[in-house]
């Protein structure tokens, strides 16, 4: 266990991970707000076509 903590305070110290990171969470944040989007978007799209 005190190597797995070594290697990971060894990788969070690269600056590379931290912004491999931020963009896996920005990308994951905006791969599950476009369903919603577009369902939302369908969705209304039916309902004025029926009225």
């Amino acid at each position: 266990m005190r190597i797995f903590r070594l290697e990971l305070k060894r990788l969070l110290s690269a600056r590379l991970t931290w912004i491999l990171l931020a963009l896996a969470l920005i990308l994951s944040v905006l791969l599950a707000w476009l369903p919603t989007t577009y369902c939302y978007s369908t969705s209304t799209r039916r309902e004025t076509k029926s009225t």
